[in-house]
């Protein structure tokens, strides 16, 4: 993020900012504790029917929940970014495109966030920890070509954070041992009348939390320029750096 902020400069920088935040808030719509859910009723399986398909058709109903969502999210983001922009960003120039980009790619995002908890269902610690630093990894990278060909854009980047978390979770349920998604019907079913009711009590706790954590910037994008809005992420996520050492 720091090196980024340097590439793209105030006005830029607040541009992805906006977008990104629209993407996040867009993102847990896709999970509304589906994840969660999954988690719970996952490793009750795993620890009271050890050896069956139980525990993998709560996660074959997740996952089916998450795509499910994101396609819809998608779908309804990207025909309302219009009615979004001229709503609330008529001020804010070159926000159309990347703001259509994050739900268009909101699909890699889901599927990424998805094997982080599938993992942590099944306790793969070990597993989770390596793909995500990999993913990491990979993001540099790819940051590091994009940066010496001079490519660094708002756009280019959320591509680039797309197409890492894609890759991501394709080499992750590669390297997941004894995958099977596709568990009997019947079991799937019983997934999911363990799963929905559960989301009453998760689903309007993480919404709230992430409005909670991305309203100021949607908001400083509404009332401000955004080269403003660009300055307060960053100074934002240097206080989140001193805020990391001082735990």
């Amino acid at each position: 993020q720091l090196l980024l902020q340097r590439a793209l400069g105030p006005a830029e920088y607040g541009i992805l900012s906006i977008a990104v935040s629209a993407g996040v808030f867009a993102g847990v719509l896709t999970d509304v504790g589906v994840s969660h859910a999954m988690i719970r009723f996952g490793s009750k399986w795993l620890i009271e029917a050890p050896g069956t398909s139980r525990a993998m058709a709560c996660c074959s109903a997740a996952l089916r929940l998450r795509i499910g969502l994101a396609l819809v999210v998608s779908l309804v983001g990207y025909l309302a970014s219009s009615w979004i922009l001229s709503t609330f960003y008529s001020h804010t120039d070159g926000l159309g495109p990347p703001l259509r980009l994050v739900f268009l790619t909101l699909i890699a995002h889901t599927l990424f966030s998805y094997w982080v908890f599938f993992a942590q269902t099944f306790q793969w610690f070990g597993l989770r920890s390596l793909v995500i630093v990999g993913a990491s990894v990979l993001r540099f990278s790819a940051y590091c070509a994009l940066a010496t060909l001079g490519q660094v854009s708002v756009s280019s980047m959320i591509v680039l954070d797309a197409s890492v978390s894609f890759v991501a979770f394709l080499i992750a349920m590669r390297l997941s041992p004894g995958v099977n998604l596709r568990p009997p019907v019947a079991e799937v079913k019983a997934a999911y009348r363990e799963l929905l009711p559960y989301l009453r009590f998760t689903g309007i706790l993480i919404v709230s939390d992430t409005i909670f954590n991305e309203l100021d910037v949607l908001m400083l994008g509404m009332l401000s320029d955004e080269a403003t809005t660009g300055l307060y992420r960053t100074a934002w996520t240097y206080a989140m750096v001193l805020g990391f050492l001082g735990m």
